[in-house]
């Protein structure tokens, strides 16, 4: 016994970075074990739902017509993990349900914006893969082409492969939080599935200048979203970085005036079918932002 603890106060450092290193190494191997039963799980899954799905087709007199479906990925999301995940826990269910999968890359911001007007009308299902901000660059594409009613039909699936995906949480997930190989499997499951689809209203954001864009959730604007997407370029401060990166922009230009028009569409088909029109009314808050709530109607 003497020995041993004469070893253990001479060479403690060594041992004291043997023991944390195994431990991180047991706690990794653990996860990746995990992950992997979760993820053949829902393999066999898929490969259930693809094999049922050719019977149904030789059933029909239909074989060899798979669904079509378009995925559009954003690498960058998620601090550029995004392609990492997918190809991990969501590439290999999609392959093995039996669906004609083509993955389509974006190449830069906006790309993704300018590549819906390229997407067949025949495609059967859109996947959106990667955050918010994906999101709404799929939608605003989908909007601006001149076919659009004929696209509203094509189903819009989303994987959450953002860093907070603000919309999946609050109308697509039932749970708050899930690990990424829970979360991404279930949305990838359910699209296979053709689950939890329903309509969705949008907004219609028209800037000063430029197109329009449209969004589904909300809208982030002025100080406090600049110094959200900021926040990064303050990362040596750790978890600091987002009350520094407010900083910031509060010492560049403060207090800021912002003037929004809101359009309720609603309240003008009220105002239309009673014929009063009245003038605009104004309202400021302390936070220098002129509300103005109008419509207009021919």
């Amino acid at each position: 016994m003497a020995p041993l603890a004469w070893t253990l106060r001479v060479y403690w450092k060594r041992y004291t970075f043997a023991a944390v290193a195994s431990i991180l190494v047991s706690k990794y191997a653990a996860k990746r074990f995990r992950d992997n039963n979760i993820i053949r799980a829902y393999c066999r899954q898929a490969k259930r739902y693809g094999e049922e799905r050719v019977v149904i087709a030789e059933r029909d007199g239909k074989p060899g017509q798979a669904k079509k479906m378009v995925i559009l990925l954003n690498p960058a999301a998620n601090k550029r993990d995004a392609k990492l995940q997918f190809m991990k826990y969501s590439a290999p269910l999609f392959h093995l349900s039996g669906i004609d999968v083509t993955v389509v890359e974006s190449q830069r911001e906006g790309h993704l914006r300018s590549l819906m007007s390229y997407i067949d009308p025949q495609t059967d299902y859109i996947v959106v893969a990667g955050g918010d901000g994906t999101l709404m660059e799929v939608l605003t594409g989908l909007m601006r082409r001149t076919d659009v009613e004929e696209m509203r039909s094509i189903p819009i699936g989303i994987l959450p492969l953002g860093r907070e995906n603000r919309f999946y949480q609050s109308n697509l997930s039932s749970t708050t939080f899930k690990p990424p190989v829970r979360a991404i499997g279930d949305a990838t499951m359910d699209i296979i599935r053709s689950e939890h689809t329903k309509p969705l209203n949008l907004m219609e954001i028209k800037p000063e200048s430029g197109r329009l864009l449209y969004a589904l959730s909300s809208v982030q604007w002025g100080p406090m979203r600049d110094a959200h997407e900021n926040r990064d370029g303050f990362r040596l401060f750790g978890r600091l970085r987002l009350l520094f990166s407010h900083l910031n922009v509060a010492l560049q230009r403060w207090p800021r005036d912002y003037l929004l028009h809101v359009w309720y569409p609603q309240y003008c088909q009220l105002k239309q079918d009673q014929d009063t029109p009245s003038p605009p009314s104004e309202k400021t808050t302390n936070h220098h932002l002129s509300q103005q709530f109008y419509c207009h109607w021919h």
